[in-house]
């Protein structure tokens, strides 16, 4: 496989495998070569309380102006967590790339029926403006339902609800999309996608596992990314996305203390199999 650059802007937690902790060994390992913007420097996430928070959103511009000027064969661009003013810095700058292929945005800002810490619906409505420049989407079901204006649910959900809610994603916003985290009957957990060509969302679903991890969607946006860049249609990203987070919470489970919020995810030594999957 050609070398191939893949632009991928979040945050950095010093402590906690998330965002750019889980995006940068991950696509590495499939053999990407990530070209990273942070868009803030954490101390931890924000699902710990008291966290430091330095905005890194003024480099951005400088560094993708600076890069223009180089040869980095960029393929492809991976957004994650935001923040208000890198989400406003990528507003003018997202635009500007709509010649690269893969544009994935992962509306990362809340789960489980809220929004993150320090975000607002004024956030949820730049969102919005934004991802009308993605070629594709990857919100959870709490995103899904803020993106639509929707008042988010916490619970189970039929899949003839998903497969409406997916299918209203793209209509209004002409991207195609792929929601996660979606809690299905009969102790199940799905992820469902769509796009325009298609005549109805597909819905993938596995046994619900238990504990509750921070990072888990970073991780599946990641290694989605990293298999569309190496050319693997969506059904199959996604197929061995889920399969990867899925294993991977799996093995922390042996391992962890579900309720502790910085217990990180152990997916590295599961790279060699991710490896073999998009082989």
């Amino acid at each position: 496989m050609a070398e191939q650059s893949i632009i991928v802007s979040q945050d950095l937690c010093g402590a906690g495998t998330v965002s750019l902790g889980a995006a940068i060994p991950i696509l590495t390992a499939l053999e990407l070569r990530p070209r990273v913007i942070p868009t803030a420097l954490l101390s931890t996430h924000t699902g710990v309380p008291d966290n430091t928070y330095l905005d890194l959103s003024n480099q951005i511009g400088p560094i993708l102006a600076h890069w223009q000027t180089l040869p980095l064969a960029i393929g492809g661009l991976y957004l994650g967590y935001l923040g208000p003013n890198a989400l406003t810095v990528w507003q003018e700058w997202l635009p500007r790339w709509q010649q690269l292929p893969l544009r994935l945005v992962d509306p990362a800002m809340a789960d489980n029926g809220h929004l993150y810490r320090g975000l607002d619906d004024h956030y949820v409505a730049e969102m919005r403006k934004l991802i009308t420049h993605a070629s594709i989407v990857t919100p959870n079901i709490t995103e899904a339902q803020l993106l639509l204006g929707q008042r988010p649910t916490v619970g189970t959900m039929t899949e003839r609800a998903v497969q409406s809610l997916t299918q209203r994603l793209v209509t209004e916003f002409h991207v195609s999309v792929i929601i996660t985290g979606i809690t299905l009957p009969g102790g199940k957990t799905g992820v469902a996608w769509t796009d325009a060509a298609a005549k109805e969302p597909t819905i993938w679903a596995v046994d619900t596992l238990p504990g509750h991890y921070f990072g888990t969607g970073d991780i599946f946006a990641s290694v989605l990314a990293g298999g569309l860049m190496r050319g693997k249609c969506v059904d199959d990203a996604i197929r061995v996305a889920m399969r990867f987070v899925g294993q991977a919470i799996d093995a922390t489970n042996r391992l962890a203390d579900p309720t502790n919020p910085l217990h990180d995810v152990d997916f590295g030594t599961l790279l060699p199999e991710l490896i073999n999957d998009f082989s």
